[in-house]
């Protein structure tokens, strides 16, 4: 992930702000090393590390993800938010807004573990397909607080947030996936109980994503 202070983490996104992405994200180490650190691992299926963002208790994460499935497939299924809905025991709620600028925007609402408040997220998703390269990207980025959709009592709006996901075909129905990813939860949540929370929900998302990209057509 680019230096994350240079990083604009609100506001709409453009196909030259896609292109970045794309140059950025396949051009990183998905390894540990410089501040990274695994924090959650499938065999060689699935790694996820984190890094301290400077100056904060907050973290960037990435991710590499290598499956038996094809590649554009895998991005139709990812991109399909109301898909997700049926499959995903972490969305409380999913709503497409209107497209803004070129961009779809997205009402999310994400269930947390007790004693955590749910968390939600309206942000704008750009993507773009690369079909000479067996390439996909799929941006996202939050819109400014108070835009498009009140707040909800009880429930936390996220208003710092960026990810960029790479899809790439690196074989006959073999896709790897990559994804750099920054929220700020706010709240004084302690790292272990994030580390405990992405060790214990992200393999149970990984399995409900499976089953839900081989029913997918």
């Amino acid at each position: 992930m680019a230096d994350l202070q240079k990083q604009k983490l609100s506001g709409t996104l453009t196909y030259e702000d896609v292109e970045k992405a794309k140059s950025d994200i396949l051009n990183q180490e998905f390894s540990a090393g410089d501040g990274w650190e695994v924090i959650a691992q499938i065999g060689e299926k699935v790694i996820v590390w984190r890094k301290p963002v400077a100056g904060s208790s907050l973290y960037m994460y990435k991710l590499r993800a290598r499956m038996d499935y094809d590649a554009k497939l895998y991005y139709r299924c990812l991109c399909d938010d109301i898909y997700r809905a049926t499959w995903d025991e972490t969305v409380e709620k999913i709503d497409l807004l209107d497209d803004y600028e070129g961009n779809t925007l997205v009402y999310w609402c994400v269930k947390c573990p007790w004693p955590l408040a749910y968390r939600d997220y309206v942000f704008y998703k750009l993507c773009k397909e690369y079909e000479s390269e067996g390439i996909y990207i799929v941006c996202g980025r939050s819109a400014p607080l108070g835009m498009h959709r009140p707040e909800v009592p009880k429930v936390v709006r996220v208003d710092e947030y960026i990810s960029t996901t790479a899809i790439r075909s690196i074989g006959e129905k073999k896709v790897e996936v990559l994804c750099t990813y920054f929220d700020n939860p706010k709240g004084s949540i302690p790292s272990m109980v994030v580390n405990l929370v992405v060790k214990t929900t992200f393999p149970k998302f990984l399995d409900a994503f499976e089953n839900a990209l081989s029913k997918y057509e």
